[in-house]
């Protein structure tokens, strides 16, 4: 098995790169830069992924089995219609070329493509919001990955293979978490977490991976992809109605319990995160060797 992953310095990649390499996986590791350190069982290349001749000649050389695509960039690091179109071209030509070699893939979306972003907090159509909600992005971070998903359902059925949109809300590290709870009395409007204190372990990311690729799910298909509780440590609606004024008509969520569903995952994969943000904080972070 070879997987082919983008983005592989970033914060995300790269810890899956390790952990994969670590299991035995040969791993073919992406980026616009090579890193100072190496990995046994990684092999690095350097491209940029808006050039769709450098993305085609680095995976049709590999030929992996999977392709794990987390290149990109977030709000906030450049001008945004520049974010825009570096994510929907990175995302168009790696996808395109997993197709070309009939390689099944898992990439980053995002929980912003339901419309959640920093500067304007909307309310849900219901809780706890799941696949079938409607995307309806306004930044151009969220436009991006509404896009991206697009053109998933435009090359799974163009070439036939395996693609799921991992909508991801907030990746926490262990070891890495800043554990805060939230008094619901002091939430206000400007004070409240724009994904609605959401968040996922990585460990997670890639047991969901794994969960993915050993399915028989076929086309393309998005998934939450969230832990099971919100990182406040107090009761998810009563935290919304004090950022909002009120809860949707339609409110099935109790406790503390994550606003995002992932009874799809559950259901169609068998996964369900087994980690969270209080055991979370007190494990040692291991960061990839080969970015020291």
């Amino acid at each position: 098995m070879v997987t082919l992953v983008t983005g592989a310095l970033g914060g995300i990649g790269s810890w899956i790169t390790d952990r994969l390499a670590a299991r035995g996986d040969r791993v073919i590791a992406v980026d616009t830069e090579l890193p100072n350190g190496w990995r046994t069982n990684v092999t690095f290349r350097a491209a940029d992924l808006t050039n769709q001749g450098e993305t085609w000649d680095v995976i049709l050389e590999e030929e992996p089995d999977t392709v794990l695509h987390f290149a990109g960039v977030r709000s906030g690091r450049i001008a945004r219609n520049r974010l825009f179109d570096v994510n929907v071209q990175t995302t168009h030509n790696v996808l395109t070329a997993a197709g070309e070699v009939g390689a099944d893939v898992v990439w980053a979306s995002s929980e912003r493509a339901y419309g959640f972003p920093n500067q304007r907090i909307v309310m849900p159509a219901y809780l706890p919001i799941d696949e079938e909600h409607p995307r309806r992005p306004v930044s151009s971070y969220g436009g991006s990955k509404t896009v991206g998903e697009d053109i998933a359902g435009m090359i799974a059925r163009r070439y036939d293979i395996g693609i799921a949109s991992m909508r991801v809300t907030w990746v926490r590290f262990p070891g890495e978490y800043d554990p805060n709870p939230v008094d619901p009395s002091e939430v206000t409007f400007e004070t409240a977490s724009s994904n609605f204190w959401s968040y996922v372990d990585v460990r997670d990311v890639l047991s969901f991976i794994d969960a993915y690729l050993k399915s028989d799910v076929d086309g393309h298909e998005a998934f939450n992809v969230s832990a099971l509780d919100n990182h406040a440590g107090a009761p998810t609606a009563t935290l919304i109605e004090r950022a909002l004024g009120d809860v949707p008509e339609r409110c099935d969520i109790e406790g503390e319990e994550s606003v995002y569903s992932i009874e799809k995952a559950a259901r169609l994969l068998d996964w369900e995160p087994e980690h969270d943000w209080r055991t979370g904080a007190t494990e040692d972070p291991d960061r990839p060797s080969f970015l020291e």
